[in-house]
């Protein structure tokens, strides 16, 4: 898909106010309101607080208050010599209703500049597209983290108001609109001139915007430079969404450690994923998956080649990546196909709590041959709907190594009678620990003439001291005593139902 650049005109920057005008509503009398003076480096700050009393000079930073003694609507004028940046305190936030453009006397800039400035103002219903175009100096550095957070009230955001901060980076918008449900649209070019942004730009800026129905396919399209943990949990926690663009990543092509972490984590209004929605996202390695798709509840099916061009993703690759997605009721055989060098703890907790599975390809893992330690640690945990798991289900994973198979299975009671396949875990001969498979069928009671078999098997095949390996209550016969007993002569720690 070709995304057209927008055509729309570029806004004059209006005349800088010479005060920051802030109205303030109260419910009841003697209500306390307040102001946070941060982040400076000298501070003269004249507060008239609008309620008939002397206007107040500040000249040390913290949180300065007053108490209206009637129910009413005050406006509040700051203005300030200085040189510092100042939010709306702590100190009943919900009574803000509506501000004006910030001067740059109360704006220094730099690092954090509007950091937390509007936090959970719930009053807030509208903002001016010209709040942040006057600072001192440049913002850089997490300037917008946490600005709006928990601001319910709010129900859009003016395109432009981010125009004239072009020089931010690392953490810009880090939780910038967390949690704003009132928010239902993004404008697609609201970042379009903040095209510095590097590590962590868009970690958790929408996350909990339960309102938020759509994203815009060219909302990131100028942010070609970020890097680290760039759309970590971008919209965790918004149950609205329907769908995404698969465009949405296409120019962020530089992407690499932590990508992805939990970015749509929650999102159980998503039916379905676009089969190249990372297909441009070619430098993913580390963590790249964690968890983003975790809680995706809706999902029914997954695109074979969702991760077709991320041929670079290692360590912790997909860690609980499709946890509790419930609906899944089946996953493509290919599905890992290209994801050749995952290794440690790469399909930790992947599919945990996938209660719609009934089956698992055979192939699923046939090409994941580098992984080793933790390798699926919980990966199946708790999905209830298993019946049946192939016999060549970890065939080709023969590095695996310390606790590969802890909990695996664990609390798929669906496996219960299962006559599981004495060959399971013979090729894994690496094996190791005593933690390396305990608890790897906890929960379950297996058939117990092919649990029996199984435990000859790895007698047979796992000739490793000090292993641990858990069954739950699965039983076996006497014809597995033997077995069951050498294993144990070798330091296992087997845990069963016991004897038949």
């Amino acid at each position: 898909m070709i995304i057209l650049p927008s055509t729309r005109g570029f806004p004059k920057k209006s005349s800088e106010p010479t005060a920051w005008t802030l109205t303030v509503q109260t419910t009841a009398i003697n209500q306390a309101f307040g102001m946070n003076i941060q982040n400076g480096t000298t501070y003269s700050v004249t507060i008239d607080w609008g309620d008939g009393s002397s206007p107040q000079v500040f000249t040390t930073s913290g949180i300065k208050t007053v108490t209206y003694a009637a129910i009413g609507t005050y406006t509040v004028l700051i203005t300030g010599t200085g040189s510092c940046n100042m939010a709306v305190a702590t100190t009943n936030p919900s009574r803000l209703i509506a501000t004006s453009a910030i001067p740059r006397t109360l704006a220094a800039g730099g690092a954090s500049c509007f950091s937390s400035t509007f936090l959970n103002c719930t009053g807030l219903t509208t903002i001016p597209e010209n709040l942040f175009w006057y600072s001192a100096t440049p913002l850089t550095t997490a300037a917008f983290s946490w600005t709006f957070f928990g601001c319910t009230g709010l129900t859009s955001i003016p395109v432009d108001l981010f125009r004239y901060n072009t020089g931010l980076t690392t953490s810009a918008f880090t939780s910038t609109f967390f949690g704003c449900t009132g928010l239902t649209s993004i404008p697609v070019d609201l970042f379009r001139y903040n095209t510095g942004l590097t590590t962590g730009a868009f970690q958790g800026t929408f996350s909990g915007c339960t309102g938020l129905t759509s994203i815009p396919a060219a909302l990131f399209q100028y942010n070609t430079g970020v890097t680290t943990t760039a759309f970590g949990s971008t919209f965790s926690g918004c149950t609205g969404l329907t769908s995404i663009p698969a465009a949405l990543f296409q120019y962020n092509t530089g992407v690499t450690t932590n990508a992805f972490g939990s970015t749509f984590n929650g999102c159980r209004g998503l039916t379905s994923l676009p089969i190249d929605l990372f297909r441009y996202n070619t430098a993913v390695n580390t963590s790249a998956f964690g968890s983003t798709f975790n809680g995706c509840t809706g999902l029914a099916s997954l695109p074979t080649d969702l991760f077709r061009y991320n041929t670079g993703v290692n360590t912790n690759a997909f860690g609980s990546t499709f946890y509790g997605c419930i609906g899944l009721a089946s996953l493509p055989a290919t599905l890992f196909q290209y994801n050749t060098g995952v290794n440690t703890n790469a399909f930790n907790n992947t599919f945990n709590s996938c209660t719609g599975l009934a089956s698992l390809p055979t192939d699923l893992f046939r090409y994941n041959t580098g992984i080793t330690t933790t390798a699926f640690r919980e990966a199946f945990r708790n999905c209830t709907g298993l019946t049946s798991l192939p016999t060549d289900l970890f065939r080709y994973n023969t590095g695996i190594t310390t606790t590969a198979f802890i909990g695996t299975f664990a609390g798929c009671n669906g496996l219960n009678g299962y006559a599981i396949n004495a060959d399971l875990l013979r090729y894994n001969t690496l094996l190791s620990g005593t933690l390396t498979a305990i608890s790897m069928f906890d929960g379950v009671t297996l058939d117990t003439v092919a649990y029996s078999n199984l435990l000859i098997s790895l007698n047979t095949y796992l000739t490793g001291s000090s292993l641990g390996f858990g069954a739950g209550s699965s039983k076996y016969n006497s014809s597995a005593s033997a077995a069951r007993a050498a294993l144990v002569s070798r330091s296992w720690s087997v845990v069963d139902g016991g004897l038949e």
